[in-house]
């Protein structure tokens, strides 16, 4: 986890010690004070004498990690709205996702429809659905409803919950040996036992869990109140403060999982979420949620039952026992199901895209840049409270957006930037140019170079020399219509040849690929996507570019004198260079005495490339 925001600098011992709320560090070092405050969401709270410390009112509030973000995105902005990574809308009510199918079949979020209008997602963007499991199933089943994506009639299914049951009694503090008689006051214990439910056949059909709790008490004071009621009421804290434990009170909760539908039948599963046509205030179908206990869930209820009763029956060790909480029959009260909060299931992950409605990332399978947050992810629910590991999944989710997997290279072919580090990348450099002295730069965000102009032409080149027959495959995206940039192949060394701006070095070197849709400065096409410019048009296939905020391919064969380039798996340009009187070094294939090189251009707009590889022929 990143350094608490509390952390300001200059911070001694006394100082995190009054912000963590401690007394004394103990054998705490300051390192452990530091990572401490780090905990953004507590556990536990420290237990004061006589009593356990109140229980903190936003133990899993998100306000808190918005608020830090939110100021975290204006601190690296400088306050510049237009560079901020991260803000805020409020009092807006997300009615759906809108999306658009691609070139290549798959679906892409192009922005939200919200109560106050269309928000546009940023080309190269992505969108996470991070609601309850409920309502990310209906936004997801709105957004896509009327669509052939593979995966509708997935979305809301296995939708599975928690059953659960309470048991609370009182038994004479005789009934716990090894008490001592001279302490009054007892001190609040909790136990947790596992259990699963186990079939004839040895096949174990379920799990559950107790939650057991305990403490002193008189007649009417017990562990519910020490532990679950315990609200800052001055009344009430001065009844459990002066109460005489000659009683112990015991509540025990029991836990368990619903089954997970078998994924190659889910119509046997009668739980799940779908769209009724009933409509909200928006206009937009509600959720007609259906949530049933199958008997195979209900055997598993029954027998966490006789398991809590058992459990009671231990700790009365023969004493009477007194019925708090219970059913009728004297045996465990259940909640009704629901009630538990405890939803997950609906947008389960998986490695099937035909068994499942996201991949292992929380992705939805079929679409570019859409995710799922939360334990709607989870393909089971087991016993313990869905809410830690949602948090854990949602944070690996996150961390696989901002910093995908490192790219591993195709069959035969060698990566050349791994979407982490810039490797053997380097910018090329300029001088004596005041004014124009910026080549621009390449950041590496979310496993791609991102190309930020200067104030003169750059150029990101691969300090590696190419092989001398290559080919060499990469895709690149633009982010606005405008856009303009290119891939520069068989260039000479560009700190070698003395250029102010050494960017020159490809153009008049080399040959560049050209990224531009406008084909400035004529609208030849000599100067379009798919040129080698100013020297071939792309005349040899179907030009097929794909619109702003969609990947395109570009395969491009070096073997001078003959250069081929594909886009998006056409071959649209196939060049024979024949010489260059004016340039007699230009395109030269790479040798040890004279290598090559590959480069990037920055010149217009924040063009993205990622999946770099080279293929030696």
């Amino acid at each position: 986890l990143p350094p608490s925001p509390l952390l300001k600098g200059g911070e001694q011992q006394a100082d995190l010690l009054r912000m963590l709320g401690l007394d004394s560090a103990g054998t705490l070092t300051m390192a452990d004070l530091r990572n401490l405050l780090k905990l953004e969401a507590p556990l536990g709270v420290q237990a004061r004498p006589p009593h356990a410390g109140f229980f903190p009112l936003n133990k899993f509030s998100t306000v808190p990690l918005l608020m830090k973000a939110a100021r975290t995105a204006v601190s690296d902005s400088n306050g510049d709205d237009a560079k901020k990574e991260f803000m805020i809308l409020p009092d807006t009510h997300v009615l759906s996702v809108r999306r658009a199918q691609t070139a290549t079949g798959a679906w892409r979020v192009t922005g939200v429809d919200t109560s106050n209008g269309f928000i546009e997602l940023a080309p190269g963007g992505v969108a996470v659905i991070a609601l309850g499991t409920l309502e990310s199933a209906r936004l997801a089943l709105v957004s896509f409803d009327g669509t052939n994506i593979p995966t509708l009639p997935l979305m809301g299914k296995n939708l599975i919950a928690h059953v659960r049951s309470n048991l609370v009694f009182r038994v004479p503090r005789a009934a716990i040996p090894g008490l001592s008689s001279t302490t009054n006051e007892l001190q609040t214990s909790a136990l947790f036992v596992k259990g699963r439910f186990t079939a004839p056949d040895g096949d174990v059909l379920g799990h559950f869990h107790l939650q057991i709790t305990a403490s002193g008490g008189g007649s009417n004071v017990g562990s519910e109140d020490e532990l679950f009621r315990k609200v800052p009421d001055v009344d009430f804290y001065e009844q459990l403060r002066s109460s005489s434990d000659t009683d112990v009170a015991i509540a025990i909760r029991g836990i368990g999982e619903i089954a997970a539908a078998d994924f190659n039948n889910l119509a046997a599963h009668p739980s799940r979420v779908d769209l009724d046509s009933a409509i909200d205030e928006y206009g937009i179908r509600r959720a007609l949620v259906t949530l049933t206990a199958t008997q195979r869930d209900n055997d598993l209820w029954a027998a966490m039952d006789a398991a809590m009763t058992q459990v009671m029956n231990v700790f009365a060790n023969g004493q009477p026992i007194q019925l708090i909480q219970a059913n009728a029959s004297g045996g465990p009260a259940h909640d009704g199901l629901g009630t538990t909060h405890h939803e997950t299931g609906t947008l389960w992950i998986g490695t099937d895209s035909t068994k499942s409605v996201t991949d292992p990332d929380g992705r939805f399978h079929h679409t570019e840049n859409l995710y799922a947050a939360g334990p709607c992810l989870f393909p089971s629910i087991g016993s313990p409270n869905p809410m830690l590991t949602g948090i854990a999944v949602a944070r690996r989710t996150g961390d696989q957006i901002i910093t995908p997997a490192a790219f591993v290279a195709d069959a035969g072919f060698e990566a050349l930037f791994d979407g982490q580090t810039m490797g053997d990348w380097r910018m090329s450099s300029i001088r004596n140019q005041p004014g124009r002295d910026n080549p621009g730069s390449f950041l590496i965000r979310r496993g791609a170079f991102e190309a930020h102009p200067g104030t003169d032409l750059g150029m990101l080149w691969l300090t590696r020399p190419s092989p001398a027959r290559y080919v060499l495959r990469l895709e690149w995206m633009m982010t606005a219509p405008d856009d303009n940039s290119g891939v520069f192949v068989a260039f000479s060394d560009p700190e070698q040849q003395n250029y102010d701006n050494s960017a020159y070095v490809g153009i008049n070197f080399g040959f560049e690929i050209q990224i531009d849709e406008l084909a400035r400065p004529d609208n030849a096409l000599i100067h379009r996507t798919g040129a080698i410019y100013s020297f071939k048009g792309p005349t040899d296939g179907p030009l097929i570019v794909h619109p702003v905020g969609e990947w395109n391919a570009y395969e491009i064969t070096v073997d001078p004198p003959d250069f081929t380039v594909a886009l998006n798996g056409q071959v649209v340009n196939q060049f024979h260079f024949t010489g260059d009187p004016q340039s007699p070094q230009r395109g030269l294939a790479s040798t040890p005495q004279q290598p090559r090189f590959i480069g990037l251009q920055t010149h217009t707009g924040q063009v993205l490339f990622r999946r770099i590889q080279w293929k030696a022929l």
